[in-house]
């Protein structure tokens, strides 16, 4: 690997990692087991940021195609809107409601994260759909529990009843967003559990071609094997015999 190569893959990493953070802090922020938007936790948090902003800005920069890069990195860009530095500032007006609504969006890192996951390890699509499955999952739970007003952990078991198609009906949305993240989820639940049940049939089936190819290499290394054994049996017998060696003479250089 080239010192460059080390470098990228490093820094890949370390954007990954800070995302991870990030969701993290705003996951315990929805449990309540701790306050975003208090020191140190919104310092951090403006830190990671600032440093996903800039990340995002400078590889829109360097970037040839500029409409190729905004429309395949659409979820970057609504993960690192300032909506915590709003939240803030206006936590004492009618708007803290959108406000509240709108930090789901943060969640979104978590699919941004899966396609760096993906280029930096070469997932198959089975890991890869898990990933993509669990951020949805959150982020359907985060929007429940906002809209709802009910713990997270209540909306969390709401979202995998509700993905996994077991909906056991003691919990239900009453509100419209609630709705809405019932409706995205019975839609992408069906669709995820279809596309991951491709993949893991995919994953086992390509398991079992390179097993096979496997196999029939080494019995054509001993098909070989044992063609060449015949053939010096069968010469050895054709010289006790009397017979001429039908063996092409080698050509020697005059």
């Amino acid at each position: 690997m080239t010192p460059k190569k080390f470098l990228l893959i490093s820094y890949q990493i370390g954007i990954a990692a800070l995302a991870v953070i990030s969701i993290l802090l705003l996951v315990l922020d929805y449990a309540h087991d701790l306050d975003i938007l208090a020191s140190p936790y919104r310092q951090i948090d403006n830190v990671i940021w600032l440093i996903l902003t800039l990340d995002y800005v400078v590889r829109l920069g360097r970037a040839k195609n500029k409409k190729y890069f905004l429309i395949h990195n659409v979820w970057d860009l609504l993960a690192i809107l300032p909506v915590n530095q709003l939240f803030y500032l206006f936590r004492a007006a009618r708007v803290i409601r959108i406000l509240q609504l709108l930090r789901v969006l943060r969640l979104v890192r978590l699919i941004g994260l899966t396609g760096r996951l993906r280029s930096l390890i070469k997932t198959r699509g089975l890991l890869y759909y898990s990933y993509l499955s669990f951020a949805v999952l959150l982020i359907a739970a985060v929007m429940y529990h906002i809209a709802e007003k009910v713990s997270f952990t209540t909306a969390l078991w709401w979202s995998i009843t509700t993905v996994s198609t077991v909906g056991y009906g003691d919990i239900a949305p009453t509100t419209g967003i609630g709705k809405l993240a019932a409706v995205i989820l019975m839609v992408i639940g069906i669709g995820f559990i279809g596309m991951m049940t491709s993949s893991l049939t995919d994953l086992l089936s390509s398991d079992d071609d390179d097993q096979l190819r496997r196999e029939l290499h080494a019995l054509q290394t001993q098909q070989q094997a044992i063609e060449q054994r015949l053939a010096h049996i069968e010469q050895l017998l054709m010289q006790q015999n009397g017979e001429p060696d039908q063996t092409p003479p080698k050509h020697q250089n005059k």
